[in-house]
């Protein structure tokens, strides 16, 4: 055991302590803005024009259904749902019929997903020629026609006059080998038929909420109040019963329809409900009176209460009989609760049944809408909420709600002007850290600010290290709004080059499962038992600031680039297990190397990974010009920041065998016009065309044989007027130089003959 936290156990010989120490103040540092991470960040902030002169115009024309070499059409499994209905094996997910799977996916939100049957085409096209095999529907049943596709006069009905399209837009999905999920909810809006359905429908009505798009819906008041879930619960019955135009199929019977998500962004513990109730007085007396029952039916008398929480821990016109007892709903009690334990106290009795009554309160209404979900027949996986809850007891507390109702589902977003590459596991790789033992782990929203230089990172760290090394289950970029790649870079938006643009080349890693799990190094175990008295028996800490969050904690963040790491709910308190890191980190060259020997992420300067896999060889970041060596591949980069990848165009053949491979660079992209002030804000958001940085690249392959390289168009497309690159073979090795600045393309073929 550590001498620092005596209740985490290590698996085998003792735990590094001085190496943990080490990577916490190398994290400090980081964070202060310190090294050359630090600044080259800085350099890329630079005020004005974010695009240099050389940079091009990413113009592809929008064709997804001629022959394409980047296309990955014919690799998905078509049509959906021909395996059966998704189901959760372990930390899997396998159809009925026993097939695994692994989502590479994007986001459709509001009333797009009822678009023009037309444009549905488009983008059905689009996706499966990116290698896109799940579209997320998210939030699509607020009231239309532009924010959703619910009734205004009934929030538990759909718009019949847009569900149609829907129903079209699925189907096309599904014919293309597509699967959809529903994060349908996101704070259930009231409508006038609710009016004599709820508790207090004109307060809900007047409450002015923060959040402008959340006001006169059920959000964090959902959670306890069964009026307000039975909505949600009418709302989801009545569409899983309906039948699809198209298919003639109820959706509850779809096998396409991979999961449901029960709400998005919420749970009882959020900052939110409290907010809310504090508005709506009905309901905070209502929530009362549910944790006053509570404690009778725990304690049985206010005297015993009383001697349990301390006579002065209550007010004096607080009593069971009363049914007064004031519940908190925020995080902040959790807070309160990690702050008395690091100070060495007992957590107050009453925050610690606070959060244990929020907590079965919780799992009371997943159950309820889980139920509901299952009478109608499906047989799908379900998620109960993507949200996590603060730090410590309340956020492991939500963290097993989640747990119990099925698939673990999480959101993150990365800010600032840091490249992500420059810090192993920070930004949104570290909401892997919430990673369940015995549950599918997925992130159905993340995204990489949309203004920072490197946004090309964060694609090809969650399929490499994500749905790789980490072995999770589901990826959905935020979000596809169109059914064009020619958008201008928006806050959200994927449908850009160094997002959607790298899908060639990271789906088929992806599909083809290029990047193995890794062995899991630590398993954090935490039991009810343990949460009930306000103990954490590892030290772990949440940084959030809306979307974005940060993790730290007993195991450093920095662990998620050497093997896998779970937490694990046990029956009754045990201890961790956490191997010694230096078996895969080399303190003094800042490199840590993955527990399958095929990911080396480098972060002695700004940071940089490699990939060496049969089928993949690929180098991410800032390599200062080195040459990077791998089995199949050298790759030497002239351009400060780039994304390379080799990878090969065939299903089965490694990149020493097939006849054809796809090598893609992105460099950093910039809307048209974008300009930055010095400190990286954005001062002109641009405007369409984005414009790509040209990366220089020598690759160099270990093989032999005729082989030609040419530069493909935007669509990937071999066209006539391109030319081949000099192509050079000496002591056993293919090599080329792909310049950007000449060719003006991300993507080439390099290909083989007899």
């Amino acid at each position: 055991m550590t001498k620092e936290n005596p209740a985490v156990g290590v698996a085998g010989e003792l735990a590094d302590e001085q190496l943990w120490r080490w990577i916490l103040s190398r994290r400090a540092f980081l964070a202060a803005g310190g090294g050359a991470a630090a600044a080259f960040a800085a350099q890329g902030a630079a005020a004005g024009p974010v695009a240099g002169e050389d940079w091009f115009p990413f113009k592809p024309a929008n064709d997804y259904r001629s022959p394409s070499v980047i296309g990955l059409a014919d690799w998905l499994d078509k049509p959906a749902g021909r395996h059966g209905f998704l189901l959760m094996k372990g930390e899997g997910l396998v159809f009925e019929d026993g097939t695994a799977v692994k989502f590479w996916g994007s986001n459709v939100c509001n009333a797009r997903v009822a678009c023009p049957n037309e444009q549905a085409d488009r983008w059905a096209d689009k996706f499966a020629k990116y290698g896109v095999n799940l579209v997320r529907f998210h939030k699509f049943t607020w009231p239309g026609p532009r924010e959703g596709i619910g009734s205004r006069e009934d929030s538990i009905r759909l718009d019949e006059s847009m569900a149609p399209r829907w129903d079209y837009f699925t189907a096309a999905l599904a014919a293309r080998g597509i699967y959809t999920g529903w994060s349908h909810i996101y704070g259930h809006r009231l409508s006038p038929a609710d009016k004599d359905r709820v508790l207090a429908y004109d307060e809900i009505m007047a409450a002015n909420l923060p959040w402008a798009h959340l006001r006169h819906s059920s959000i964090g008041l959902v959670n306890f109040a069964r009026d307000l879930q039975d909505l949600n619960l009418a709302l989801t019955r009545n569409m899983l019963n309906r039948t699809n135009a198209v298919t003639g199929k109820r959706y509850a019977e779809d096998a396409s329809l991979a999961y449901i998500e029960l709400q998005n962004e919420d749970d009882i513990f959020w900052g939110h409900t409290q907010t809310y109730m504090d508005m709506c007085p009905t309901y905070k007396r209502l929530l009362h009176r549910q944790f006053s029952e509570w404690l009778q039916a725990r304690y049985g008398s206010q005297e015993k209460l009383e001697a349990a929480w301390g006579k002065d821990a209550l007010r004096s016109e607080e009593t069971l009989r009363a049914e007064n007892i004031e519940a908190f709903a925020s995080p902040r009690i959790s807070s309160q609760i990690s702050e008395a334990a690091k100070a060495g106290q007992s957590p107050p009795r009453r925050l610690l049944d606070n959060c244990r009554f929020l907590y079965e309160t919780q799992n009371a209404f997943y159950r309820r809408f889980v139920e509901a979900i299952r009478e109608t027949g499906y047989r799908g996986v379900v998620v109960g909420s993507c949200w996590n809850a603060g730090s410590g007891v309340s956020h492991y507390y939500n963290l097993h709600s989640d747990y119990l109702a099925g698939m673990i589902d999480r959101h993150n977003y990365t800010g600032g002007r840091r490249a992500m590459l420059s810090a192993p596991g920070s930004g949104i790789f570290g909401a892997g850290l919430q990673q369940a033992a015995n549950r599918p782990f997925g992130m159905s929203e993340w995204k990489s600010t949309w203004s920072s230089p490197w946004v090309a990172e964060a694609p090809a760290i969650i399929a490499v290290y994500g749905l790789g090394l980490q072995g999770w289950d589901m990826s959905c970029e935020f979000a596809s709004d169109s059914d064009t790649m020619t958008m201008p870079m928006t806050e959200f938006g994927t449908d850009s080059p160094a997002d959607m643009g790298q899908y060639p080349a990271l789906a088929r890693m992806v599909h083809r499962g290029d990047v193995r799990e890794g062995a899991v190094i630590a398993r954090r175990r935490v039991s009810l038992a343990e949460l009930a008295e306000g103990k954490l028996p590892f030290e772990d800490e949440v940084r959030q600031q809306g979307d974005i969050r940060e993790f730290t904690g007993s195991v450093p963040r920095e662990a998620l680039a050497a093997g896998k790491i779970v937490i694990e709910f046990a029956e009754r308190p045990s201890r961790s297990e956490i191997a010694r890191l230096d078996r895969y980190f080399d303190r003094n060259a800042k490199v840590i190397r993955s527990t399958t020997g095929q990911l080396t992420w480098d972060f002695s300067g700004e940071g940089f990974f490699t990939v060496d896999t049969p089928g993949t060889q690929a180098v991410a970041g800032f390599t200062a010009g080195k040459p990077q060596e791998l089995s199949q591949a050298s790759i030497r980069l002239e351009t400060p920041f780039a994304v390379v990848f080799v990878t090969s165009l065939d299903r089965r053949l490694g990149i020493d065998r097939a006849p054809r491979l796809l090598v893609q660079l992105m460099g950093r992209t910039a809307n048209t016009g974008m300009a930055l002030d010095p400190a990286g804000k954005v001062t002109e958001r641009g405007k369409p065309p984005v414009l790509v940085e040209p990366v220089v690249a020598t690759i160099s392959l270990k093989r032999v044989g005729k082989c030609s390289v040419l530069p493909l168009d935007h669509d990937g497309r071999i066209g006539e007027e391109r030319q081949p690159v000099a192509v050079r073979q000496t002591g056993g090795r293919t090599e080329f130089t792909l310049d950007g600045r000449k060719h003006r393309t991300p993507y080439y073929l390099a290909e083989f003959g007899s």
